[in-house]
């Protein structure tokens, strides 16, 4: 998709402070957080909003972010 800034920063063409990453999924710092830490998560692949992932890969986003947010994420 043309002018997606999230496809821009999958793809490498934006930056971001990238906290973590997997094959289908990425968690950057916002670059306007509403608190200390605001992580966005992005599936790498474009939907235009979340109703159009498949439920699925909703569920696996979600686990992804579970996962980020949890005492098991190594932090540097």
């Amino acid at each position: 998709m043309d002018n997606c800034l999230f496809c821009d920063i999958a793809k490498g063409v934006a930056t971001a402070f990238f906290i973590a990453e997997d094959n289908n999924h990425l968690a950057f710092l916002d670059i306007h957080p509403l608190a200390e830490g605001h992580t966005l998560v992005i599936p790498k692949k474009h939907y235009p909003t979340i109703w159009d992932m498949p439920a699925r890969e909703t569920e696996a986003m979600t686990e992804f972010a579970r996962y980020i947010a949890s005492d098991r994420y190594p932090v540097n």
